[in-house]
């Protein structure tokens, strides 16, 4: 099998995974690669040498919202969007609610936010030592 490598959005370490995945009302098989700190997701692929080649392949750090819950962030975590409304395109730190699946503004707030195209995990934090 070949090499996984590092999250590219959060560093963390990347695993495989073959079985079934629930999306809504349907479970889906094939096979899949995560993020073990940040919950990154492959699509699923018949073969887990294209989930691998997919994983592997680095992106620009912007992960775009399609249909499938595997472009969604992990639940009740802040994170960098952007969003376009009312003709603006606009960068900034928003909350992602898991029972919504919907961005606010904070994890108190429950106005929610239209528009959200891409996100990104917020980085680490500098160590000061």
């Amino acid at each position: 099998m070949k090499e996984l490598k590092r999250c590219a959005h959060c560093g963390g370490e990347a695993k495989t995974n073959s079985g079934v995945r629930r999306q809504g009302n349907f479970c889906m098989a094939g096979n899949e690669v995560f993020c073990t700190k940040c919950n990154l997701t492959t699509d699923l692929y018949t073969t887990m040498k294209e989930a691998i080649a997919a994983w592997n392949t680095r992106l620009d750090g912007w992960i775009k919202i399609t249909n499938g819950p595997a472009t969604l962030p992990k639940c009740n975590n802040y994170y960098i969007v952007k969003r376009n409304g009312g003709g603006d395109k606009w960068v900034g730190e928003a909350f992602y609610r898991c029972e919504t699946k919907k961005f606010t503004t904070s994890s108190t707030d429950s106005d929610e936010w239209g528009g959200v195209t891409h996100w990104q995990p917020l980085p680490e934090l500098p160590n000061d030592q």
